[in-house]
């Protein structure tokens, strides 16, 4: 089978002593799913951010696809962009593109989080997920397997549990052929139970934090494969607060051992971190190859529109005022179908007025700024 050359490199996930780090072996179609386990608090999420951000730094490079349903993952746009698709993203989320939004993802090789809490229900949630799964699989199309892509589910057990539903069968699916398509999974959840058996048995590699239910605690010990006695130093674990970990696996190059992470806390924003002019481009051809958009409905094709002209107002923001710049936003206003209104306020910024009016469609008006930093912004109203 044609695929990436085998290369194994490894990555560090935390510290065993002093004098022993636990290492993570990466090495695209042989790397295992992974599954991470521990209550809120106990860094679990931080644990999977820092592998995401790891794997970035490896070669070759992997793509990332991120699900997510609290927005923590979002602190990875501050280290490499990470396109949203979503609720106040580059891209808006959109159902019945979901199959189409999965295959042209992996095409162009795009690193990407989708806000699952911009679907109303779950029962749409399970339906975008599986079919946005589906979509990067990229059934019959094995050139497209040869790079590797790195999918993260939060909470999965949401999605894949003994409930049948299209969401759990696209899991088992992903966590079955995983390797042959050079996707490597991990996984999230704050409990050991309730996810599906069928892809549990799939997973090669397991990573417990603090567990509180000693029962949990117990059956963690059983996955791990170690003894029952051993539940009390996961119960240890509470008192850790850089979080602390038992790892077991295909892929851990030291298993059966406690690890201490020793990354620093993602921090907390209000504010979605913005992306790179490269990334706004990115997101650019992304949302211009999801076609048909014409057969959606009206509001669908508004939230696309505005998504655009966000994106747009991001890349003002990004760039000085100078005479090319204005030149190539004029020119981009054009392409986009702003009336002659862009072309009157090129002309009064370029003459360093204040302000004015950066284009009118459908009602919405635009208006470009100077802040602070003589940098441009943009204002919708």
């Amino acid at each position: 089978m044609e695929g990436v050359a085998s290369i194994m490199v490894q990555i560090q996930l935390g510290k065993i002593s002093d004098t022993e780090e636990m290492l993570f072996n990466y090495e695209p179609k042989k790397t295992l799913a992974t599954h991470v386990f521990g209550i809120t608090g106990s860094r679990k999420t931080s644990l999977q951010l820092e592998m995401i951000k790891k794997f970035k730094q490896q070669q070759p490079t992997p793509q990332i696809v991120i699900f997510s349903r609290e927005g923590d993952e979002l602190a990875l746009r501050n280290d490499f962009d990470l396109i949203l698709i979503g609720q106040d993203g580059e891209v808006p989320i959109e159902i019945k593109l979901a199959k189409m939004m999965g295959e042209n993802t992996r095409k162009q090789h795009l690193d990407v989080i989708i806000d699952l809490s911009s679907i109303k229900t779950e029962k749409e949630q399970d339906e975008f997920l599986a079919n946005f799964l589906d979509g990067l699989m990229m059934d019959g199309q094995r050139h497209f397997w040869k790079k590797p892509c790195v999918v993260m589910i939060d909470e999965v057990q949401l999605f894949c549990n003994s409930s049948s539903s299209k969401s759990r069968d696209a899991i088992v699916r992903l966590v079955t052929l995983c390797r042959k398509r050079s996707i490597i999974p991990i996984f999230g959840s704050h409990q050991l139970k309730d996810f599906y058996w069928k892809a549990r048995n799939d997973v090669g590699n397991v990573i417990i934090g603090y567990l509180k239910d000693p029962k949990q605690r117990e059956a963690a010990c059983e996955l791990l494969k170690i003894p029952i006695s051993e539940a009390d130093t996961i119960a240890g674990f509470k008192d850790e607060p850089k979080g602390r970990f038992y790892a077991e696996g295909f892929d851990m190059a030291s298993p059966a051992k406690v690890f201490i992470l020793e990354n620093k806390p993602y921090p907390e924003s209000e504010e979605i971190p913005k992306i790179s002019l490269e990334g706004l481009d990115k997101a650019k051809t992304f949302l211009h190859s999801l076609q048909p958009k014409d057969q959606l409905s009206v509001e669908s094709q508004l939230r696309f529109e505005l998504a655009e002209t966000r994106n747009l107002a991001d890349k003002l923001a990004l760039t000085q005022d100078s005479k090319e710049n204005l030149e190539r936003v004029r020119k981009e206003g054009e392409e986009v179908g702003y009336d002659s209104a862009m072309t009157h306020a090129f002309y009064i910024i370029k003459n360093n007025e204040e302000h004015s009016i950066l284009g009118i469609k459908k009602s919405r008006k635009v208006e470009l700024v100077k802040n602070s930093k003589g940098r441009l912004a943009v204002v919708i109203q």
